[in-house]
């Protein structure tokens, strides 16, 4: 079984720009029958036309035209077109193990455990198909100097995908309480890397001692801890894949 590196998948031209990009892509009109693994990337393909057989881990699904399925570090697989499909394309879009975990920590801790767990295969509805479409033809016309540029809009195009998975996993938290929820839906908007613990209070309705019981309780960690932890996750992660310096 072959094992592929997320440089595997970076044109010459990339490769020289490897440590500042975390995301990559590619449009395929053919099929890769050769069984293999990912040794540090997270692979999500989308199909927009035709059909797929999806071998993973020993088992075998048919995916049409408007499919998202993906597959992880612990998985191996190869894909063969259907033999009935008369045309086939489909986008890879191939994103650092580091730097999708790090990603998934920040939305909810037990993120990773869902998708692993969860089905690997969703149909896509048509506008977020074309969103995504939308992005990468804007990538197509940067030019090699715009590696940054390349790197987030390719981001942009993950936390979309993840957005949907996200949903479609949602009865997994009917029981989580509603705090819970709102404080994750928080975690995702830019404006939580300002907020301080007067600010989760407010957001959640709780005083300060309420807050710090149910954080304990729930999370074993005080409001401030929370905050204070999210925000090196999120230092870390531009640490990671970006050219910025610690100041």
């Amino acid at each position: 079984m072959k094992k592929m590196t997320f440089n595997d998948n970076l044109t010459i031209k990339l490769l020289q720009f490897s440590s500042a990009i975390s995301c990559t892509f590619h449009i395929n009109t053919f099929d890769w029958p050769e069984n293999h693994t990912h040794t540090d990337y997270w692979e999500f393909t989308i199909i927009t036309d035709g059909a797929l057989i999806n071998h993973l881990d020993g088992k075998t699904e048919t995916y049409h035209k408007g499919t998202l399925f993906f597959s992880t570090t612990q998985d191996y697989h190869y894909i063969k077109k259907e033999e009935n499909s008369k045309t086939l394309r489909y986008i890879n879009i191939m994103v650092k193990d580091s730097y999708l975990i790090g990603l998934l920590e920040h939305i909810m801790p037990s993120f990773t455990s869902i998708l692993l767990n969860a089905p690997h295969y969703y149909t896509l509805p048509q506008h977020l198909i074309n969103s995504i479409e939308k992005s990468i033809h804007k990538i197509n016309l940067l030019t090699s100097k715009q590696v940054h540029l390349y790197n987030n809009l390719l981001c942009s195009v993950i936390l979309l995908i993840l957005q949907f998975i996200f949903s479609k996993n949602i009865d997994i938290f009917e029981n989580s309480p509603p705090w819970m929820n709102k404080l994750t839906s928080i975690t995702l908007t830019p404006e939580f890397l300002t907020y301080t613990v007067i600010d989760l209070c407010r957001e959640l309705n709780y005083s300060n001692a309420q807050l710090t019981r149910i954080f304990r309780l729930h999370l074993n960690m005080t409001p401030h801890e929370y905050i204070v932890d999210w925000k090196f996750k999120y230092a870390r992660s531009l640490l990671k894949n970006t050219d910025m310096n610690i100041l």
